[in-house]
């Protein structure tokens, strides 16, 4: 009981700043025009499919130099 109060002493500063703060976001997209919103959701829905995607290119960019790397020194030991 002693470690659940420490714990909630603790929390309880950070839990209401955080409540206020989600409460100052819901209040600013409350007042965004409709238009604003949509581009905000297409917005983050592109920079959300985006990230993945680049992932997946730097991985395949990586391969190609490896096969390369692996493939010069083959040639090299056959030449």
């Amino acid at each position: 009981a002693d470690l659940g109060s420490s714990l909630a002493t603790v929390l309880q500063p950070m839990l209401e700043k955080f409540a206020s703060c989600m409460k100052s976001l819901s209040e600013a997209w409350n007042g965004l025009s409709p238009g604003m919103k949509d581009a905000i959701v297409k917005i983050t829905l592109i920079a959300a499919t985006v990230g993945p995607v680049l992932i997946v290119i730097g991985k395949i960019i990586s391969a190609v130099g490896t096969i390369t790397s692996a493939l010069g020194g083959l040639i090299g030991l056959l030449g």
